[in-house]
Formats: structure tokens, C-alpha cells, sequence
């Protein structure tokens, strides 16, 4: 298996949450109705609030108790709003999407792992088109998505600090080439950036964030085979056939994934020191 760190914290709420005023909120997520009982959580909110309905008495915790960047909330009962509140922009759902997609990668990855054994099919229809060797064409296929899962990170998490962090959005409107520019063209702009640039990505976390990106010489040789699948399907530039056997794939992500984890740990450091 892939293996993932996880960067967030589970606490049960023995009730509902109902946000039921305009006070910003922060969560990494809301499970309602869960089917874990609180025995099994670290942490417990009770519902100290509550309202009459139907005769009923609700139990709720409100706006006030949801407000950690870092947390999954699962209820013992459910999630109602009455619209008002303003939900923050969490860094930390930045790792989250990102340990979500490299689940996904292995989940492909272990359900395919017998796909070229021809002895466990019930019956095989030729075809002149019919591949025997798919799950080379499947670690290509991954080899690929780690990488854009990485960009995709990279350019949330700028994002997600840019929004949130006034100090963030302050020092990047300093910039000289950025003054005059709305919000929406500075995400535009982030967007944009090509994350694969490591010095141009260097400077950027350094001058926004104030912090060095890791060691990138384990990603830039990845980017240099990346290229090759990328653009001849699974031929190199100089014509050879490009390989990756399952155990490349898993140094591979095992590389990818210690370079996201530290410059998030880098990051996470950074930004909250002063909250």
C-alpha cells in the first residue's frame, strides 16, 4: 500500500452541529450521522445547546465549537445551517485532497495487480488491439498522476494561504509585478504557474511564505521520465521503451509524498507560529 501520513485530528460531537449565526467557521470536514460510536474518539464535544421542535428537544453545539483548520467533526446526529456563517479557507484540506487522490492511486493500482494473468479470466475474446502487458500501461498511467497530484497540491496551497492569511495576501501584493491586481487575478495567476519550475517554486514559497522547499532531486529526475510517458507514450526521447515496475512506482510516490509532507509541515509551522 501507499503509505499516507495523516495530518488531522477526528472528534466526535454527541449531538448536532447546527450553525445558527454569521460567525466564521474551520473544518477539514463534517461526517453527520456516524456510525463510529464515541468510544472510539480521543476527544468528545458534548451538545451544550438546545432547541424545541415538534415537541422534541435537539442537542446542538453551534458555530462557536467548529473551528479548527485541522479537524474532521463526526456527529452523533446531523448538520443543519441557517446560511449565515462564512466557512474559512483550511490549508489543511490542501494534504487532505492530496492523501484522498494517492489512496485512489493504490486502490487502481490493487485492484489491477493480476490483470495480466491471463489464467484468472473466464474467457478471452481475440482482438488484433488486445494488450497482454496492461499493468506496465497502469504504472505509466499512475507514474503520471503522482506528479499532477503534486502540482495540484502545490498550486492549492498557495491558494488556500493567499485567501486566508492577510500577512500572506499583503506580502505577495508588495510584489512590484503584483500591485494593482485583484484577488482574482492573483489566484488566476497561481493557478497558472508551472510546479514543476523548482527554482521558480523555490522563490515563490520563499518570498510568500518564508520558507525553503525541501530537497527537489528525487522529483526533478521523476519529471525527466515523466516527460517521456508524458509525450511518447512509453518510448524515451532516444527511442528506448520506458519501464515502471511496481517497485519504482512505490519510490516513487514514497519520494513525492516525503517532499509534500515536509514543506506542508514547513508551511503549517510558518503560518500558524503567530496565531
Amino acid at each position: 500500500m501507499f503509505e499516507i501520513r495523516d495530518f488531522h485530528k477526528n472528534v466526535f460531537v454527541d449531538g448536532n452541529i447546527i450553525f445558527d449565526t454569521d460567525k466564521e467557521v474551520s473544518y477539514l470536514d463534517l461526517v453527520c450521522c456516524s456510525n463510529q460510536r464515541r468510544e472510539q474518539f480521543e476527544e468528545v464535544i458534548s451538545a451544550d445547546k438546545s432547541l424545541e421542535n415538534n415537541g422534541k428537544t435537539i442537542k446542538y453545539v453551534n458555530n462557536e465549537q467548529i473551528c479548527r483548520d485541522d479537524t474532521i467533526y463526526h456527529t452523533a446526529g446531523g448538520v443543519s445551517s441557517y446560511g449565515n456563517e462564512i466557512v474559512l479557507e483550511n490549508p489543511y484540506r490542501c494534504i487532505y485532497s492530496y492523501n484522498y487522490n494517492v489512496y485512489g492511486m493504490w486502490e487502481i493500482l490493487n485492484r489491477n495487480k493480476f490483470i495480466d494473468d491471463v489464467s484468472k479470466e473466464e474467457s478471452i475474446e481475440f482482438n488484433p488491439y488486445r494488450n497482454f502487458s496492461l499493468s506496465k500501461n497502469i504504472h505509466r498511467m499512475i507514474y503520471l498522476s503522482v506528479l499532477s497530484n503534486y502540482e495540484l497540491f502545490m498550486m492549492e496551497l498557495l491558494i488556500a494561504c493567499y485567501s486566508r492569511f492577510p500577512e500572506i495576501k499583503e506580502m505577495y501584493n508588495r510584489r512590484e509585478k503584483n500591485q494593482g491586481l485583484r484577488e482574482e487575478k492573483v489566484i488566476e495567476k497561481l493557478r497558472s504557474y508551472q510546479y514543476n519550475n523548482f527554482e521558480e517554486v523555490e522563490n515563490l514559497f520563499s518570498t510568500l511564505i518564508g520558507v525553503k522547499i525541501p530537497d527537489y532531486t528525487d522529483l526533478k529526475t521523476a519529471y525527466k521520465k515523466r516527460n517521456d510517458i508524458a509525450h511518447r507514450y512509453h518510448f524515451s526521447i532516444d527511442g528506448g521503451v520506458v519501464e515502471i515496475t511496481r517497485a519504482q512506482l512505490e519510490d516513487h510516490v514514497r519520494n513525492t509524498n516525503n517532499f509534500v509532507y515536509e514543506i506542508f509541515d514547513r508551511v503549517i509551522e510558518k503560518i500558524y507560529q503567530s496565531q
